[in-house]
């Protein structure tokens, strides 16, 4: 988020995640000691749960169970002055991850530009699909040849925790802790479209 000094940068950040994830969740989120141009983490506590970075989330009405498990880095920039200060925080890479009771995934939504993974792009994995054999002509030698829908990298958009949250709302069913959830992430979402939370280039 842009402001006047690294600190304050990343504090607006913080308090950006802070209000989306608690549309869902009790919980709060804490970076260490700034340092301009270094790649930082965000550490992330769920009250009652001891595992950082690890959200158990109620659906349906408190009959069932979701588990959301969050990493995000980042890293505070300096830029030109502008009318919110001359620094920034720039999102360095994610890892959404969407569980169930036991703890195997559903879906996972990853942005990890470094690293050896020759994906460098935003994409999501399905982890829950079933593989698949695809109709091929007769004869070929694919023809019995499975394609694990699970390993695929689906090309996305940059996501958003905002968009994460959205999607735990309205398509698993995960229950609200706020009546006007739809405000406070139209506002973050806002937010990060006049500039205060930009991406790295890709």
């Amino acid at each position: 988020m842009a402001a006047d000094s690294p600190e304050e940068a990343v504090e607006a950040f913080l308090d950006r995640i802070r209000a989306t994830l608690g549309c869902v969740t009790n919980a709060t989120a804490y970076a260490s000691h700034v340092a301009l141009g270094r790649i930082q983490s965000v550490t992330l506590h769920a009250v009652g749960q001891r595992e950082p970075g690890r959200i158990r989330l109620s659906s349906h009405g408190g009959h069932g169970e979701l588990i959301l498990r969050f990493a995000l880095s980042f890293a505070t920039e300096q830029h030109r002055a502008t009318e919110r200060g001359p620094f920034q925080v720039a999102t360095a890479s994610y890892h959404y991850r969407i569980l169930d009771y036991r703890e195997d995934e559903i879906v996972v939504y990853h942005w990890h530009p470094t690293g050896k993974s020759p994906v460098k792009t935003p994409h999501l994995h399905v982890s829950a699909a079933d593989s698949i054999v695809l109709q091929q002509r007769i004869g070929s030698r694919l023809a019995t040849r499975k394609t694990h829908l699970g390993r695929l990298h689906f090309p996305t958009r940059h996501i958003l925790l905002e968009d994460i949250v959205e999607l735990l709302i309205r398509e698993f069913r995960v229950d609200p802790l706020r009546a006007d959830w739809e405000a406070v992430l139209r506002d973050n979402r806002e937010a990060r479209r006049r500039g205060s939370d930009a991406w790295d280039p890709d």
